[in-house]
């Protein structure tokens, strides 16, 4: 498998509003096949809209997120991963309209050696 592996995360998302003004985006979605120990699992959110204060979760465990290279706000999702997963995305009340769209990815990366 050529990497990173990109898997897009498209509809259905359900949307919530939550009692401060932010937006819960929530989205399932079941363990890759063929993901083996050599490799990590990461999700990324890719638009111009995103804001620092964008959090993630997976089953009700929040990803500690970096700033990619690519403008993209990404977390290793790896261990966190079960059978069927529960993606939960948190945008400010500041984002206005944002809709998540194509911008929210999986990519398999190949986990790096070990010295």
């Amino acid at each position: 498998m050529p990497y990173p592996h990109v898997i897009r995360l498209r509809q259905p998302w359900q949307v919530e509003a939550a009692d401060d003004g932010a937006v819960r985006w929530r989205r399932h979605f079941n363990w890759p096949t063929g993901l083996d120990d050599r490799e990590r699992l990461w999700l990324l959110v890719a638009c111009p809209q995103t804001e620092a204060s964008l959090s993630m979760s997976l089953n009700g465990r929040p990803l500690v997120t970096v700033r990619g290279e690519r403008g993209t706000i990404e977390g290793d999702a790896t261990s966190f991963l079960k059978d069927r997963n529960e993606l939960v995305i948190q945008l400010p009340a500041t984002s206005g309209e944002m809709t998540l769209g194509d911008s929210v990815t999986i990519e398999i990366r190949l986990a790096p050696l070990e010295s």
